[in-house]
């Protein structure tokens, strides 16, 4: 059996050897590498290392307590790879877990590098994790470093299983232009005469549609060749060639679902651009979708997640809410996770208390958080969304939710399936269920959150991550009820996610 060699630097490893902030050499036959990483090199951020294939990156101060993280060799049984792909690496996994009682928090993702053989360094690569509940291959963001052999993407994911996938009918290289007589015209060796092809100008998402009439290019440090016309859609003629482009087959696009919600918006969650849209400047109350600036504000103030805070009466709210009494302690963070997973209006109002700030202070910045987002079609009355004066439109709250789904804790405190936790004086134990019914299906959920009032009917903010590592978010206002609100959601993010 060949020998494995692991490096350490500033870590215990507790396979083979152990070592404290010493250079480690084990040589041992092991296919998992498991290190202890302690407080004071989390502030420093250290980087694990696998069989030289695999690297797993923990950025300074990125979670709150001490963890373990295991790399090994791993595979996954009978799962076929996406259709057109194949793997040009070995499959591998990686765990960070907590070695405290308290559940990890993780504030910003890590990033993860992986290594890849291939004999077609043109043909378009990515960093794949495995999805239990999609029960597939899901692409990550990430980016290829041709001089490295390696794929890199940045993952909020504690756990995974990852494979370096290669697509046998995308290729990502150099494009020139040819005089020709027929117009969007293309020469390509790797598509048959009459083929449409998408080719998109990768240093400015520029896109074309053209249709293959030649073989070629005759130099092979390109992978196609444009008609002049087809050309100067995507970069100045005057340029000559184009470094990275990439060409794929055209696929028709899909139209856009009929939705019977009075308002919503579909987004491109990443460059903002508007895919479709229903009554988008209609203002309209929000309900508990208010909860969203409540916990961006929340975090803004600096109040630390294991401050303990002791539920009053001024906290009691109708509708949704934590079964606690007057007198009963818990925590920040309880209190965060109970009100963006669960809705709890009495947690919100608890929350919002325990910065230190009066009601209407909290409400103040509240407002002044929209003001400085450019909302001005949005304006908010209280912190639990229960009062009918928090109102907003389908574009101004897509604006919203962009910016709070950027922070790691919003994201983390919006996909949280089941949040458990038990009061500190009464040892009650609390299970809070989400109320966004879109994380039980196969969407790559990356954020969301519910809203209801009889004023304001039922509403969605949801935000997913396709196949093609683009984040797309939807948002529906006023849907009749709620079944109605997660189909038309799920609809419009799916078709955004075919585009």
């Amino acid at each position: 059996m060949m020998k494995r060699k692991i490096f350490v630097f500033g870590a215990v490893i507790v396979t083979g050897l152990f070592c404290v902030g010493q250079q480690a050499q084990a040589e041992t036959p092991v296919d998992a590498t498991r290190i202890r990483i302690d407080r004071a090199t989390i502030t420093k951020g250290y980087t694990v290392v696998h069989e030289n294939a695999l690297r797993f990156a923990i950025t300074p101060n990125q979670v709150d307590q001490p963890v373990r993280v295991v790399l090994k060799d791993d595979t996954i049984r009978n799962t076929p790879l996406p259709s057109g792909k194949r793997a040009i690496s070995d499959f591998y996994s990686f765990d960070m877990r907590g070695l405290e009682s308290n559940p990890i928090i993780v504030k910003k993702p890590s990033w993860v590098a992986l290594h890849y053989t291939t004999d077609q360094p043109q043909a378009a690569k990515a960093l794949y994790n495995w999805d239990d509940n999609a029960q597939a291959w899901i692409r990550m963001q990430s980016y290829d470093v041709p001089e490295a052999s390696e794929i890199r993407a940045i993952t909020h994911l504690p756990y995974s299983r990852i494979v370096v996938l290669e697509d046998d009918s995308t290729f990502i290289g150099a494009a020139s232009w040819l005089h020709w007589s027929k117009t969007m015209a293309a020469a390509s060796r790797d598509f048959p005469y009459g083929t449409k092809l998408s080719v998109t100008n990768l240093e400015n998402n520029s896109s074309i549609t053209v249709t293959v009439y030649s073989y070629g290019p005759t130099r092979f440090d390109r992978i196609v060749d444009l008609s002049s016309d087809a050309f100067e859609k995507l970069y100045p003629l005057s340029e000559g060639t184009i470094e990275r482009v990439k060409v794929e087959p055209y696929v028709e696009k899909p139209a856009a679902p009929n939705i019977s919600s009075p308002a919503g918006i579909v987004i491109n969650a990443d460059t903002g651009k508007v895919l479709w849209d229903k009554n988008l400047n209609d203002v309209r109350s929000i309900a508990s979708l208010t909860k969203l600036m409540t916990g961006l504000v929340f975090l803004d103030t600096g109040t630390p997640f294991n401050k303990v805070v002791t539920i009053e009466s001024s906290d009691s709210a109708e509708g949704g809410k934590l079964y606690v009494v007057p007198g009963e302690t818990l925590t920040t963070r309880d209190l965060f996770y109970s009100m963006l997973v669960g809705s709890a209006n009495n947690a919100a109002l608890a929350l919002a208390r325990s910065t230190g700030k009066s009601r209407a202070e909290f409400v103040a910045r509240m407002n002044a958080k929209a003001k400085a987002l450019g909302l001005t079609k949005t304006h908010f009355a209280d912190p639990s969304g229960l009062d009918v004066g928090n109102t907003s439109t389908a574009a101004e709250y897509a604006i919203l939710s962009r910016a709070a789904l950027k922070d790691f804790t919003m994201l983390q405190g919006t996909t949280t399936k089941v949040y458990t936790f038990t009061t500190i004086n009464t040892n009650k134990f609390h299970s809070i269920k989400s109320t966004n019914e879109l994380l039980n299906t196969d969407l790559y959920v990356t954020g969301g959150k519910t809203g209801f009032l009889n004023e304001s009917l039922y509403c969605l903010m949801t935000k997913i991550r396709a196949k093609n590592n683009t984040q797309y978010l939807a948002i529906v206002l006023g849907a009749p009820d709620s079944a109605t609100r997660f189909h038309e959601t799920e609809a419009l993010l799916r078709w955004a996610a075919s585009l």
